[in-house]
């Protein structure tokens, strides 16, 4: 149930992660690491109001998704969130890609050292 529980909050980030894709876009930074129980970004150039947001609602949802399947956040470890994007090239031409593909992989670890993992590829629209 765990690896459901880390799919469903790769799910719910990688369909916002429109900002995310923008600025790693912009500062050719291809992968990013949220911690989701502090809410740690790194690097921390993404720690910005409008990210922040998003990560406390995949936190909100991860809680959510603990306590419906019985299992109490105390019992995890760790939990986070790794992404990695695809980089496209930049233009010769100096268009600009308007989206870019990711893997956003959720990592739960509990107390007793056992490892569930959900993951999500999706194509991601950059919005600025």
């Amino acid at each position: 149930m765990l690896n459901g529980v880390a799919r469903n909050v790769a799910h719910k980030f990688s369909v916002s992660a429109n900002h995310f894709a923008h600025m790693a876009y912009v500062h050719r930074i291809d992968r990013i690491k949220i911690d989701l129980l502090s809410g740690t970004i790194k690097p921390e150039l993404f720690y910005i109001e409008r990210n922040i947001k998003l990560v406390n609602m995949c936190m909100d949802n991860l809680r959510t998704m603990l306590y419906g399947i019985g299992v109490s956040p105390d019992g995890i470890d760790a939990a986070y969130l790794d992404i990695v994007f695809e980089m496209p090239a930049y233009q010769a031409n100096e268009m600009v890609s308007d989206r870019v593909r990711a893997d956003f992989k959720v990592h739960i670890i509990t107390n007793n050292g056992r490892t569930f993992v959900g993951t999500v590829r999706d194509e991601v629209i950059m919005q600025s």
